[in-house]
């Protein structure tokens, strides 16, 4: 039907719906209405407010102020200049509320999609911890859960997490030999590359390390072996690559020509990254904001910002870690270090429920962030220097290797060896302790109420209650050492050589 015949019927059915009203009351219908020097034909004055009318006539329907209206008809419904601008500035504040409701469900809507989704490093809080949107089996087959998918046709390289977000997988993949940065989107449902980007890099860097992709506000942010690129998560288009910045400050990447590898995080539209020290970017241009200048900030490369709040951050340094406000660096608070310059802050930062955990030389510590000042409720010795542990609002889950390091020098703890260790997150205190294989480069993750650890001795996906430390399931998987697993929408994504593998943790019927 064409439109004009569509308009036709609006108004036959406007019509049609005041012949009861016209015929007690005609005085609502005009063969012909003037207003303002303009001529409307059949003209049906159906609303009228204190401050406007809406007529229907033949050529549509208008929203008219009063003011515009005859005389007579300004008499006949009362128009008062005061009344009309009450009534419109009282319409434009239920407009903002109606905008400020609109707003809150889109953002909740947001967030509840970020918080299903797994889209950066340590998932979509960084601290490990994550909720599934579908419920996850509490067992598995015997020749482990369902593989939905696997591709292979991806180079090999690196160790970043897979990041999972609005239907789609992003990994990262660095070649030292190759001097090469790539970064695919996977189909989630198939695994089909829908893109993939390479970027040279200048130098040869000593390992692969590579840094798990961020996706944000329609962007995919990558921290390269040299470079931070911001691509548009949708098809691999370029907005900015950095240009600015001296990622040579750290003597760990001069000396060794190391790989950086620590993964971009943003905070109020500042993409901040740690590449031998810490550097503020502007998310839409690129453009450098801001460089820290204490040189005791110094970053290891496996370790990454983690937001604080919508406008600080956290990262740790060699001998220290700082807050920083997030649109002009500047430090607004430092917990020292142990003077120890390998290890000291080597992890991520994990904050969850107003505490943070952080690294120390050897020792992890657990600050309460309630206060303008954090104020440090427990320590303990911690053995591994690359696993960042997850956390909830109540329980940190770690990964403990029996040994601990300080200055480079492994010292043993007792246990020796491995376990998933469970504490409570306010006073430190062992819950529980499970022994696992050798599990020395990765981070165990926490999803609705299950602890999911990737072994790299027996190259095995495990999968604990997180109330009691049982092994629900175990099952081979061809992942990559220095890997960390990630869930999403009841699926677990792994790096394997060339490529991702899918599994579904879903109940099977």
């Amino acid at each position: 039907m064409k439109r004009h015949s569509w308009s036709a019927l609006v108004f036959v059915a406007a019509l049609l719906a005041c012949s009861a009203l016209a015929q007690t009351n005609d005085s609502n219908v005009f063969p012909l209405l003037t207003i303002r020097g303009e001529t409307l034909t059949n003209a049906i004055i159906w609303t009228v407010t204190p401050s406007y009318a809406v007529i229907y006539h033949r050529s549509g329907a208008r929203r008219v102020p009063l003011a515009d209206l005859p005389e007579f008809l300004q008499a006949r419904y009362g128009y008062d200049p005061a009344k009309a601008q009450a009534f419109d500035a009282a319409e434009q504040e239920r407009q903002k509320a109606d905008a400020a409701k609109l707003q809150q469900v889109r953002l909740a809507l947001e967030k509840a999609q970020r918080e299903a989704d797994w889209p950066e490093w340590r998932g979509p809080h960084r601290n490990g911890s994550g909720v599934s949107s579908v419920p996850l089996a509490s067992s598995w087959p015997a020749d482990g859960p369902r593989k939905i998918w696997v591709t292979t046709a991806l180079p090999a390289g690196g160790a970043s997490s897979p990041a999972i977000a609005d239907g789609r997988v992003y990994v990262h993949i660095h070649s030292g030999v190759a001097k090469l940065d790539t970064i695919a989107c996977l189909d989630e449902a198939s695994g089909a590359t829908l893109w993939r980007r390479d970027f040279d890099v200048p130098c040869r860097t000593g390992h692969d390390a590579s840094a798990t992709p961020c996706i944000t506000k329609g962007c995919c942010l990558v921290m390269g072996a040299r470079l931070c690129y911001c691509l548009d998560a949708l098809n691999g288009t370029v907005f900015w690559m950095s240009k600015k910045g001296d990622y040579s400050t750290d003597p760990s990447l001069t000396g060794s020509n190391e790989a950086i590898c620590s993964s971009v995080a943003v905070v109020s539209d500042v993409a901040v990254i740690l590449a031998g020290t810490v550097f503020g970017y502007d998310f839409a241009t690129g453009a450098l904001l801001w460089q820290a200048p204490d040189p005791l900030g110094y970053a290891r490369g496996a370790s990454t910002p983690v937001p604080l709040s919508d406008d600080r951050i956290i990262y740790g340094g060699r001998e220290q870690l700082n807050c920083l406000q997030a649109k002009t660096g500047k430090i607004l608070w430092k917990l020292p270090g142990a003077g120890a310059r390998l290890y000291a802050y080597a992890i991520t930062p994990v904050i969850s429920n107003d505490i943070l955990l952080a690294l120390s030389n050897g020792q992890l510590r657990a600050f309460d962030l309630g206060s303008a000042t954090p104020r440090e409720l427990w320590h303990m010795l911690y053995g591994d220097p690359y696993s960042t542990p997850a956390a909830d609002a109540e329980c940190c889950y770690m990964i403990d290797p029996g040994f601990t390091y300080t200055d480079g020098v492994g010292h043993s703890n007792g246990a020796g060896r491995y376990a998933v260790v469970c504490r409570d997150l306010r006073t430190g205190r062992v819950l529980w302790q499970t022994p696992i294989p050798e599990s020395k480069y990765t981070s165990p993750i926490l999803v609705s109420g299950k602890v999911f650890v990737l072994t790299d001795a027996a190259h095995e996906i495990k999968m604990l209650d997180a109330r009691d430390g049982r092994v629900l399931a175990s099952t081979p998987v061809a992942a990559c050492n220095w890997s960390s697993p990630s869930v999403a929408h009841g699926k677990l994504f792994v790096r394997i050589h060339h490529g991702v593998a899918c599994y579904d943790l879903r109940p099977q019927l």
